[in-house]
């Protein structure tokens, strides 16, 4: 009986730890990016565009432009994660999170939508007219 409990305990240790990362020494719970925001997305202008994986995302394009995103690092892979709030088939909300040199950054909004065809990604600033619309490529 002993023994059936160590193995449960070691399993259920590994499983937990499988869903972590470390990250500058320290072990992070990694959730993943949502299915719906994996690939390439760009401005309507082209400057600005994002590649998401399931656990990164590049930001390549001016670091002056785009006020969500002003400051973050650009053309190099960063940690991140999305938190859902609202899942429908066609629209989704939650909060994109990013680990900017080093350190965690406040969460982004945003909203993901499927218009037929078309699929667009508002990432939401302070102001409407902050906002930054990208669409999948």
């Amino acid at each position: 009986m002993k023994r059936k409990i160590f193995f449960i305990t070691v399993a259920a240790a590994m499983l937990a730890l499988s869903s972590c990362i470390i990250i500058d020494g320290e072990i992070v719970a990694m959730n993943s990016f949502n299915h719906s925001l994996h690939g390439t997305w760009k401005t309507s202008s082209g400057d600005l565009s994002l590649e998401i994986s399931i656990y990164s995302i590049t930001i390549t394009g001016p670091t002056n432009f785009g006020e969500p995103l002003h400051g973050f690092v650009r053309n190099i892979s960063l940690s991140g994660y999305s938190e859902e709030t609202t899942n429908s088939i066609w629209i989704k909300e939650g909060n994109i999170h990013i680990r900017n040199a080093g350190r965690w950054e406040n969460p982004i909004p945003y909203r993901y939508e499927a218009i037929g065809t078309n699929e667009v990604l508002v990432l939401r600033g302070a102001f409407i007219s902050n906002n930054l619309n990208f669409y999948k490529q």
